[in-house]
């Protein structure tokens, strides 16, 4: 996170305020993030064809080089899923 925020030109304030929570009943900015990326990820899954989710899956997908792609097969019921 600190690699990624300091490349994007946070600063250390700024990548902090986005892991801390204020309230501990709430969640952090950061969890908020990776919820809303694992629903997206979820609603594709259950949106797209399979036959499409196959072909996109492949491991030589021109999509996947170009990194536009969840890591993770959009296949792997129940687990988290990484967009970036």
């Amino acid at each position: 996170m600190l690699k990624k925020g300091a490349t994007a030109g946070l600063t250390l304030f700024e990548i902090g305020t986005l892991l801390y929570r204020d309230d501990p009943d709430f969640s952090s900015p950061i969890e908020e993030i990776i919820r809303k990326t694992e629903e997206l990820c979820h609603t594709i899954k259950t949106s797209v064809p399979r036959g499409v989710l196959q072909i996109l899956n492949k491991p030589n997908s021109l999509l996947k080089k170009k990194g536009l792609l969840c890591n993770k097969s959009f296949e792997e019921e129940g687990k988290h899923t990484n967009i970036f």
